[in-house]
């Protein structure tokens, strides 16, 4: 019996070790939950209201019972007259001397509600990176029907300028900035990302990737359209990112989920082909696999790694 237990006693030291010096390899402490994923296929693409709060519900227990908190949080920073122009920076508990790529994350909320951070949402999402030895910053904007289109944009340019100016001292590099939005969220970030009269210093600002999630792009009639873009449809084409696409042209990295709602998915492929048409090149892209709209950002930091380690090799790649 001795015999047996020595090798496997001496595997869990050397773990153990090696987990100590190199957090980086660390996991969460427990695998995704089964509730949850029995939560999104039982609703599959037509996940109602009522089904959020309890999705949102699960995941909170998790990731705190999880205990994935790799980040040194300083809060609610200002980067603007409003007040929603606020911003969290996320920092690694043991960064390195070199200075650190920065990921920009702004939430969704169908541009009329939502905000960065709600206990661990979505500090879960930077997280993660931070763990990986990224600079974090969750940053939060002006809503709709009170500021519509371009104020999402305009913010994200006023997050830039922040970032600019005071990266360095939070060990970050300000010419290596990513940008990465989940639903509304995403709309923002790709017409900031496109739209050239929208950008920071005409587009010379330190951006060089964008991580597009699940976003509004093109033209559609819908429930949460008009509080944003406006009531007069002819203004439309000019406002909805894919009309804007010959603007400046950097690293994308398109993201769906398999349980996202039908139209919403259609946007990030027509998006997709868009930009393959453009490039004769097609960005690159993934459909995260048992996840919906919103379980997408929930699970990153938990033991099912469907999409942040793409989103993290994407960093490291730019």
């Amino acid at each position: 019996m001795f015999v047996r237990i020595l090798p496997i006693a001496c595997f869990a030291i050397y773990a153990a070790l090696i987990l100590i010096a190199f957090p980086q390899f660390a996991f969460a402490a427990t695998t995704d939950t089964p509730e949850a994923r029995a939560e999104i296929e039982k609703y599959g693409n037509t996940y109602s209201g009522t089904q959020i709060p309890e999705l949102r519900a699960i995941y909170k227990k998790h990731l705190t019972e999880a205990g994935n908190e790799t980040s040194d949080v300083v809060r609610d920073l200002s980067y603007g007259p409003h007040e929603r122009h606020l911003l969290d920076v996320l920092q690694p508990k043991n960064p390195t001397n070199a200075a650190m790529p920065i990921l920009v994350f702004i939430h969704g909320g169908a541009f009329v509600r939502g905000n960065k951070s709600d206990g661990v949402l979505f500090d879960n999402v930077l997280n993660y990176f931070t763990s990986r030895g990224v600079l974090g910053i969750n940053a939060t904007y002006r809503l709709a029907p009170e500021y519509s289109w371009p104020a999402g944009a305009d913010d994200i340019r006023g997050v830039v300028r922040w970032i600019r100016d005071n990266a360095r001292k939070y060990g970050g590099d300000p010419d290596r900035i990513f940008l990465m939005g989940h639903s509304a969220g995403a709309a923002h970030v790709a017409a900031y990302t496109f739209n050239e009269a929208l950008q920071l210093d005409d587009g010379v600002d330190g951006v060089v990737g964008s991580i597009l999630m699940s976003g509004t792009y093109e033209k559609r009639e819908g429930e949460f359209t008009h509080p944003y873009y406006g009531d007069d449809a002819s203004l439309w084409d000019d406002r909805f990112p894919i009309n804007h696409i010959e603007g400046r042209q950097i690293p994308l990295f398109v993201i769906n989920a398999e349980y996202d709602r039908t139209a919403m998915a259609k946007e990030s492929i027509a998006l997709i082909q868009a930009i393959c048409d453009r490039d004769d090149r097609c960005p690159q892209h993934k459909q995260i696999p048992g996840h919906n709209h919103y379980s997408m950002m929930y699970h990153i930091n938990t033991a099912d790694d469907s999409i942040a380690g793409d989103i993290y090799e994407f960093i490291q790649r730019y």
